[in-house]
């Protein structure tokens, strides 16, 4: 093991960290009135009815935490990357690390639904995949700790797309009001904003939330998948194919 072997584990310690900040900024974003999704009479009017002019509600004195909840998730996202990388490469693989990265994954992508679902974006067609994410994941952890190990699954590539739509929606979710308050010119951004630049805002919404759905699908597939491996009472090593 190298000097460096202590990269990984503070790099999943991190992502903890950068986890609670990221919630806690995108609550802070709520309360403050940055609500850019409305279920009745706002700037979302539903996913059918399609996307709506946005009007921003808040007092410009809430948007710093609107950046932050986006630039601190996108780096604890970052850290999801980096960690597995860095253990395989510096030989740093500890039981330790392979029992906390899943419990950070989870606290990253659990925190920030939370977050989006009550506070930053409260509609329904957030709220059913992310309700759904939630308790496959609580109780995927349920299953994974009352043996004391994971359990072999043949769908780890599935399970690696459903995290990267996870984090690829919400992601995509938090950018949507800094980036319309930018190039709206409410910000410090383009003072006449392209319709293309508009546009894109705009479809911000509907890009998340199509990432969330797919996720909740996969969520319910790998848990069930899982859950055969549990009842096999097939051991392994314990890995984040969950």
């Amino acid at each position: 093991m190298t000097a460096l072997a202590w990269i990984p584990n503070f790099l999943t310690l991190a992502r903890c960290v950068l986890a609670v900040v990221a919630a806690g900024a995108a609550v802070v974003a709520g309360f403050g009135g940055l609500l850019p999704v409305r279920l009745l009479g706002g700037t979302w009017d539903g996913w059918l009815s399609g996307p709506q002019p946005p009007v921003i509600l808040a007092l410009s004195d809430a948007m710093p935490a609107a950046y932050i909840a986006l630039v601190t998730f996108t780096l604890a996202a970052i850290t999801d990357l980096l960690d597995g990388w860095f253990a395989r490469s510096l030989n740093a693989e500890t039981a330790f690390g392979a029992w906390l990265d899943p419990i950070a994954d989870k606290l990253l992508v659990g925190l920030s639904l939370v977050a989006l679902t009550l506070f930053a974006h409260p509609v329904w067609i957030i709220a059913i995949p992310a309700i759904t994410i939630l308790v496959r994941d609580g109780w995927i952890t349920y299953l994974r700790h009352t043996r004391g190990g994971g359990y072999a699954l043949p769908v780890m590539a599935l399970s690696k797309w459903k995290t990267a739509l996870e984090l690829t929606g919400i992601t995509v979710l938090l950018a949507y009001t800094p980036f319309f308050w930018t190039v709206s010119g409410h910000g410090r951004g383009f003072a006449n904003p392209s319709p293309l630049l508009m546009e894109t805002a705009t479809f911000f919404i509907p890009i998340g939330i199509s990432s969330l759905w797919v996720a909740a699908m996969l969520s319910m597939y790998t848990g069930w998948r899982y859950w055969q491996a549990y009842r096999e009472d097939a051991p392994t090593v314990s890995d984040t194919f969950d």
